[in-house]
């Protein structure tokens, strides 16, 4: 794995930070004005475990250039 894999990934995890903070305004302005959010919350939710599985990824890729440093 390379600098550009780490690149990548950072970029995709702060993407999808910026994504939830948007989802969350969302949710709290349907609740607001007494919207059904549901469907806005199962998006959240969604995000949520997208960024939990890049964070991972983010980990491997780290873990990976450990590995390839100690050769």
């Amino acid at each position: 794995m390379t600098n550009e894999a780490l690149a990548q990934v950072e970029r995709l995890i702060a993407d999808c930070k910026n994504r939830i903070e948007r989802q969350r305004e969302v949710v709290a302005n349907g609740f607001q004005k007494g919207h059904d959010t549901d469907i806005a919350i199962s998006m959240l939710r969604a995000l949520e475990v997208s960024l939990s599985a890049f964070e991972k990824h983010r980990q491997f890729v780290l873990d990976q250039q450990k590995t390839a440093d100690r050769r």
